[in-house]
C-alpha cells in the first residue's frame, strides 16, 4: 500500500486506519514524515526506515523530531533517491533508489551529484512524506532556531 503523509495521519487520528505492514518506509524528511514514522510504529510496524534524498544537513525536520525517531530505533538512510516501487503478485514488494553521492562547496550547498549503486528495500507499506509545507513556521523562528537562506535549519 502506497499512502499520503498527510492524509494517512487524519486517517489515523479519525480511526479509519489502525495497523500498518511490518515494513514500512517513509518517503521524505520532514515534521510530517517523524510523524508518520512514528504513527507507524505504535500501529505495529516492526521496521520503520526514513529514506532521504539528500545529506542530513539539508532535513527540513525539527532536530528533536529526529532524535525522537530514532530513539525509537527509527532507520534514517540518506542520500537515496526514489527510483520505482516494486510490484510482485500484485503487491507491493519495496522500493528500488538511486544511492546518491554529492560534492558540496564551502559553503555547505550542493554543486555536483552522482548516482553511486542502486539498493532495494523491501516494505509492506510506503508513505509518501514530502512537499507539505509548515503551517506556522514563525514556531521555530521564535522558539530560537536558525535558518539559512535556503530555509534549512543550522
Amino acid at each position: 500500500n502506497v499512502h499520503i503523509g498527510i492524509s494517512w495521519l487524519e486517517s489515523v487520528a479519525f480511526g479509519h486506519v489502525d495497523r500498518i505492514g511490518e515494513r514500512v518506509l517513509i518517503i521524505g524528511v520532514g515534521n510530517t514524515a517523524m510523524d508518520c514514522c512514528r504513527t507507524s510504529l505504535r500501529l505495529g510496524a516492526r521496521t520503520v526506515r526514513v529514506i532521504a534524498r539528500k545529506p542530513r544537513g539539508f532535513f527540513k525536520a525539527s532536530p528533536w523530531e529526529l532524535e525522537d525517531a530514532e530513539e525509537e530505533n527509527v532507520e534514517i538512510l540518506v542520500n537515496r533517491s526514489p527510483k520505482a516501487f516494486m510490484i510482485e503478485n500484485g503487491r507491493l514488494a519495496g522500493m528500488r533508489f538511486e544511492c546518491m553521492e554529492y560534492e558540496l562547496d564551502a559553503h555547505g550547498r550542493i554543486v555536483a551529484e552522482r548516482v553511486a549503486d542502486e539498493q532495494f528495500l523491501p516494505a509492506d507499506d510506503v508513505i509518501l512524506a514530502i512537499g507539505q509545507e509548515n503551517a506556522f513556521p514563525w514556531i521555530e523562528r521564535d522558539l530560537g532556531i536558525a535558518f539559512d537562506k535556503w530555509n534549512v535549519p543550522v
